[in-house]
Parts: structure tokens; sequence; C-alpha cells
């Protein structure tokens, strides 16, 4: 349960960028691109409740969370850890991929749009520094 705050915190980050991204594929323009906007807000907030709920009921009784009883069964943590962060990078790649396609049409020079698109994806870099410390 140690890990439910910092991860909500990530979790809200990822729902205000793709709720920017809503806001900038308009429905006129972009409507796969809010499709898959709105895609990627469902499995965030799946993936969040499964986290909670899995992080919860690691142990049965849950008590055992907090009490060294021998006669507890909880989960393997690090299988969980390592399952959810692997879902994490994925849903990374997804939110930091879903606008380079809309990037790279914009009526620009190839300059900016590369620019651009650069920027976009130095946030892969904590993604990668994500894969590295599994």
């Amino acid at each position: 349960m140690s890990g439910t705050v910092p991860n909500l915190l990530v979790y809200f980050s990822k729902i205000s960028i793709l709720l920017l991204y809503l806001r900038i594929f308009t429905a006129e323009t972009s409507h796969y691109s809010r499709i898959t906007c709105f895609s990627a807000i469902g499995l965030n907030v799946a993936y969040y409740i499964g986290f909670v709920v899995a992080f919860t009921l690691e142990c049965t009784p849950i008590k055992c969370i907090w009490s060294s009883n021998t006669q507890c069964h909880c989960l393997s943590g690090d299988a969980l850890i390592l399952i959810a962060t692997s879902i994490n990078i994925v849903l990374d790649l997804l939110v930091f991929l879903l606008p380079i396609p809309k990037i790279l049409r914009l009526n620009m020079s190839l300059r900016n749009r590369l620019g651009i698109t650069f920027v976009m994806l130095v946030g892969l870099f904590v993604t990668a520094c994500s894969v590295v410390r599994l």
C-alpha cells in the first residue's frame, strides 16, 4: 500500500496529459485520436483500480500486510511490482507516442515538426529509466 500515493500522482499526470490531448485533438479533425485518448484514459483508470485492489488484497487475511503472522498467505510482492511496472511502461509508451503522427502532419517546416517531436519524445527517457530499473 505504500506505493499507492506516488502511483496516484503518476496516474493523475498521465490523465492530465491525455486530457490535454483531447483539447488539442478536436472532434472535427481527429476522431481516431480522440477515441484513442478516451481508450487510454479508460486503460489508465482500469490499471490504477487494479493496482490498488491487487496491492490491498496481496495478503489473506488483509491484516497480514502489517503484521507478521505465520498463518498468512501473501502473493509475491516482487511479481506484483514487476507486472504493475510492465503495464505502466506500456501505458507510458501509449501516452507519449499518441501525438507523434499528428505532429508529423502539421503544416509547418520539417525542422519545426522534428523539433516538436523530439521534445515530446524526451518523455520517453523517463520510460527508458523505468525499463532499466526493472
